[in-house]
């Protein structure tokens, strides 16, 4: 079965994001082509001397990964903050070059529906620009890039409190 919210499924378009720059002002709607995060937990066994059966497991620790596509403008737009951001907090290294990855940033995601009273919110926390990956192809398509966040944890928000998996 398939979740649908009042007889529509979920799509893009209901979808605002927001990124909260560390040192800067939030860029609304930053032009994201899409946005993929996991959260993990990876547990530890404990085994039974006879026949090696599991019979217990440690709680584990999390780990947290977050990758978004986005427009060529809109990661333009981004960066410009992130620089803005970064010269500020003095992450210019010895050659002169702003260091955007340096700048600590959250990405917000949140969806509603007009006759829904339910807010859906993922908070991507102290994400870190880690990877960029340019996509250049011949086409009518718009040019897209790929970066990787890196986030420090992910929390959504079920019947308005912060959950985590761990």
């Amino acid at each position: 079965m398939f979740e649908t919210m009042n007889g529509r499924a979920v799509s893009w378009s209901e979808l605002e994001a927001t990124a909260n720059i560390g040192g800067g002002i939030p860029l609304i709607q930053p032009d994201l082509k899409s946005c993929d995060h996991e959260s993990k937990v990876d547990r530890g066994e404990k085994r039974g001397a006879s026949g090696g059966r599991v019979v217990a497991r440690t709680t584990g620790a999390v780990s947290n990964s977050a990758s978004a596509t986005w427009y060529r403008a809109g990661l333009r737009d981004f960066k410009k903050a992130l620089s803005n951001a970064a010269v500020s907090a003095g992450h210019v290294n010895s050659d002169g070059h702003v260091q955007l990855s340096k700048v600590p940033f959250d990405l917000v995601i949140t969806h509603s529906y007009e006759d829904d009273p339910e807010i859906y919110v993922v908070k991507l926390l102290g994400c870190h620009l880690d990877k960029d990956s340019g996509k250049h192809a011949e086409g009518t398509d718009a040019e897209t890039i790929d970066v990787d966040l890196n986030p420090l944890r992910i929390v959504e928000i079920v019947n308005g409190i912060d959950t985590v998996l761990l």
